[in-house]
C-alpha cells in the first residue's frame, strides 16, 4: 500500500444537536451540545465545534483507497487520514467503495461501503481513521451486520485510542437496532494483540425469510455508535465471522460526525 494522501476537504457548518441526532438515530446517547467550551488538561481550552464528513464528495478516493490514503479536512484547522489496511486478507479480496451495493441497511447514498471476500480463516482488513488533532464524540452508524447460514457471517471489531490509551465503548455509547440480529462482545483486549481494549459486533441470526441474512432494505442489522471520550485514532476491522462459509459479503459506514477542538 502507498501513502500518497490526497487533500480533500469536507468542511461543513456547525450541526444542532437535533441534527445530529437525525444523523446517527434516535438513542444513540447524545448528551451534549455544541458548542462547548472545555477546560480538559489534555488539551488548551477552547471550543468543540461538529462537522461532519458527506462520503460523496470523497467517491473517487474511497474507490482508490486500497492504494492511497487520502485525508479530509474536518473543523477549519484539523486533518483526517483514511487509510485501508489489506495486507491481512491473504489471496482474498478485500476494498473501500462509495455506496456500489444499495440499498445497504436501509440507505441508498451518503455512505461508505466496506467489501471482503476472504480466502481462509482469520483475514481481515482495516479501515483507519488518523487525526492530527483529538476530536470528541465521534459519531457514526454501522451498517448491515447480519449473517446469512451457509454463506457468510458479518463481523466488525472497534478500536479507539488517545495517544495510545483505548478508549472503549460502554452499553451506553452505542444501539442495535435489533438485538435479535446483531450481538455485541466487550474486547478486554485485542484478540490480535495489536490494539487495546475494544467492541465487537457480530451477525449472528438469519432471519425466517426469504432474504439472505437481514433485508437491505431494512435497518435492522445496523448499530449507531458515539464514542464517550476525545480519541486521536479510529480502527473498524471486518471480517468474516464463520470459519466455514467464506464468500463476498460488505458492511457500510454511514452518518460520520465529529466534534473537533478549535
Amino acid at each position: 500500500m502507498t501513502n500518497a494522501a490526497q487533500a480533500e476537504d469536507d468542511q461543513g457548518s456547525p450541526l444542532s444537536r437535533r441534527s445530529l441526532i437525525g444523523r446517527v438515530g434516535v438513542g444513540a446517547g447524545i448528551a451534549w451540545v455544541a458548542p462547548v467550551v472545555l477546560s480538559s488538561p489534555a488539551f488548551a481550552q477552547g471550543t468543540c465545534v461538529v462537522d461532519s464528513v458527506n462520503w460523496l464528495n470523497h467517491e473517487s478516493s474511497l474507490n482508490d483507497l486500497a492504494t492511497n490514503s487520502f485525508q479530509v479536512g474536518v473543523g477549519s484547522l484539523s486533518t483526517m487520514t483514511v487509510t485501508l489496511d489489506t495486507s491481512n486478507i491473504g489471496s482474498g479480496t478485500g476494498s473501500t467503495t462509495y455506496a456500489s451495493t444499495v440499498p445497504l441497511g436501509g440507505e441508498s447514498a451518503s455512505f461508505a461501503e466496506l467489501s471482503i471476500d476472504a480466502s481462509a480463516a482469520g483475514e481481515y482488513i482495516e479501515l483507519i481513521f488518523t487525526f492530527d488533532n483529538p476530536v470528541d464524540a465521534l459519531a457514526f452508524t454501522l451498517l448491515d451486520i447480519d449473517r446469512s447460514l451457509g454463506d457468510w457471517a458479518d463481523r466488525v471489531s472497534l478500536f479507539a485510542d488517545l495517544a495510545g490509551s483505548a478508549v472503549q465503548l460502554t452499553g451506553a455509547d452505542f444501539t442495535i437496532t435489533n438485538g435479535v440480529n446483531v450481538n455485541h462482545t466487550a474486547l478486554a483486549v485485542d484478540p490480535l494483540a495489536t490494539y487495546g481494549a475494544g467492541n465487537r459486533f457480530d451477525g449472528v441470526v438469519d432471519p425466517p425469510d426469504s432474504q439472505p441474512g437481514v433485508d437491505n432494505n431494512t435497518t435492522g442489522g445496523n448499530v449507531a455508535v458515539v464514542y464517550p471520550a476525545s480519541i486521536d485514532r479510529f480502527v473498524l476491522r471486518y471480517e468474516p465471522g464463520s470459519n466455514t462459509d467464506l464468500e463476498t459479503q460488505q458492511i457500510g459506514l454511514a452518518s460520520f460526525s465529529l466534534c473537533v477542538f478549535e
